[in-house]
């Protein structure tokens, strides 16, 4: 089970019934033998599916995109589908999302979670100027504290090992 803040809805929320309301979910799905994540903490090689060269979202009119949490539309476009099923990528747009990895910033180098966050997606990466990337941080986003995240996955961890001795 994957958990991800709803960005639209933070600043209409209250912050302490809303960490609430997650954590109480969550130990729920972990009691009956899920497993949850949330935000994008898990461990990879890179932020967000878009960074993998490979990685390709495929519109209904042949058009290519790299990330599917913005808007698909012609202007936000990274390639189209060929005849022959090769993807035409536009290879500025490429480079400037590949060209570097997310966490080449002076904020994640220093951060303890960068083996298990990998930084900002792509994505915020191009939209953000480095001096802004801190807006884009998921400890931001959490919803709850480090603290508490790491109790939640090692409750997790203690649930899914007694699960599996039975």
């Amino acid at each position: 089970m994957h958990f991800e803040r709803v960005w639209q809805t933070m600043q209409s929320a209250d912050e302490q019934e809303q960490k609430e309301l997650l954590l109480g979910a969550m130990k729920a799905f972990i009691g009956k033998g899920f497993h949850v994540n949330v935000g994008n903490f898990k461990t990879r090689s890179y932020a967000c599916p878009a960074e993998d060269y490979n990685f390709a979202i495929i519109n209904y009119n042949g058009l290519v995109y790299k990330c599917n949490g913005r808007s698909l539309t012609p202007e936000t476009s990274e390639g189209k589908l060929l005849e022959d099923g090769t993807i035409e990528w536009n290879q500025t747009a490429l480079s400037k999302r590949l060209g570097k990895t997310t966490f080449e910033n002076p904020m994640c180098l220093k951060c303890k979670m960068l083996p298990v966050c990998m930084g900002p997606c792509s994505q915020k990466c191009i939209e953000f100027e480095e001096k802004d990337l801190h807006r884009a941080c998921l400890l931001r986003g959490l919803g709850m504290s480090l603290e508490e995240y790491l109790k939640l996955w090692a409750e997790q961890l203690i649930i899914a090992n007694h699960i599996r001795h039975y």
